[in-house]
């Protein structure tokens, strides 16, 4: 199956574990969700088991791929619970990254509310501006909604990172918002690479990253969610996460994963979904070299048990999927990755965020 296959595909998981597709507006050619490449390895969403076990295939509520859904209410849609509360904390950031000759600089900021950035650094010199991602409470809380925004114009080269775990506490009945939007111009470069996000017993979210590509642009990144605390002994048995991560070029899906997490629910605990493990993460990479495929499973197996990730290549997009119970486990695998193809992908040697170090 080709990318192109995958253009209007609705699909849905019930409790029951089976798949029920259907047809949305525009073409499609549907295959039952886990259906495999001619290579054996898994295609987004789907809910098969990588070449090493869990991981391309980690079971997901929902994953839909549908091209004509630009505003997520496709998304919004498919979510229990009510939305936002006016009386919610609002913090709205947006960022813009220009290029002044070599140098990359944050040549646009606004903000609103409770979410900002750190001073720019220049560890790796003046070519790339990291920036950590600041939300001073700490947390959401039902009714709470974060957005944040950046924009990479032509030749700009940006690296987004967080200081902690973001957490979601238990919600009296509203779901928490968070959406990051992200738009990358020709030879312009992101690395989007936050901590895990928490979602502790009765937590409600509702969270999409979208990564909008202008050919020519490039991505390096990922998102760990972790349900309950497992080092606590708390499982998530109650409340819900929506989760959405999506890399789209001109307006086409690259690759588009959408889940809904129920706690208590089969889901959380079927082999064909979380396999009662709480942890769950992907990592994404546009347009890496193939001969980095093999060569990145080989470092991978000393960094995290094989049995809980997976590594597939699709048409344009490497995928590593992480499902086990650790959030420091699959740091350290998406670290050691991001580390073995920024060189190859993005022309430079990893130099990790000081933030990370403290």
């Amino acid at each position: 199956m080709d990318r192109h296959e995958l253009s209007g595909v609705v699909r849905e998981r019930c409790a029951a574990g089976d798949d029920d597709i259907r047809q949305r507006p525009g073409r499609w050619s549907g295959t039952p969700a886990g259906a495999s490449a001619a290579s054996g390895e898994c295609l987004a969403g789907g809910a098969g088991v990588g070449r090493h076990g869990a991981g391309c295939g980690v079971g997901t509520g929902r994953v839909v791929i549908a091209p004509d859904d630009h505003d997520g209410g496709v998304l919004a849609s498919h979510l229990p619970g009510s939305t936002p509360q006016a009386d919610g904390w609002v913090g709205e950031l947006s960022l813009g990254f220009a290029a002044r000759g070599d140098a990359t600089v944050l040549a646009r900021r606004r903000r609103r509310g409770p979410l900002t950035v750190q001073r720019p650094f220049y560890p790796e010199g003046a070519s790339v501006c990291q920036v950590t991602l600041l939300h001073p409470p700490g947390g959401l809380v039902g009714g709470d909604r974060l957005e944040l925004t950046a924009a990479l114009d032509e030749g700009a080269q940006a690296l987004i990172t967080t200081p902690a775990a973001g957490k979601v506490y238990r919600s009296a009945g509203a779901t928490a918002e968070q959406r990051q939007g992200f738009h990358i111009a020709h030879r312009a470069s992101l690395e989007w690479l936050p901590q895990e996000t928490i979602l502790f017993s009765g937590a409600r979210l509702r969270s999409r990253t979208r990564v909008d590509l202008i050919p020519g642009g490039r991505f390096l990144g990922w998102e760990i969610v972790c349900f309950g605390r497992p080092h606590g002994a708390e499982r998530f048995d109650a409340g819900h996460g929506g989760i959405a991560l999506e890399l789209w070029e001109s307006g086409a899906p690259l690759f588009v994963e959408r889940g809904r997490y129920v706690g208590g629910g089969a889901l959380m605990t079927a082999p064909w979904g979380l396999a009662q493990q709480p942890v769950m993460g992907t990592w994404l990479a546009l347009d890496a070299p193939p001969r980095l495929t093999e060569s990145l499973r080989a470092e991978l197996v000393a960094v995290a048990d094989p049995a809980h990730w997976g590594l597939s290549r699709l048409p344009r997009v490497l995928a590593l999927r992480y499902r086990g119970p650790s959030a420091a486990e699959a740091r350290a695998l998406f670290v050691k990755a991001w580390t073995l193809v920024r060189p190859a992908l993005l022309g430079r040697d990893a130099i990790s965020p000081r933030i990370w170090a403290t």
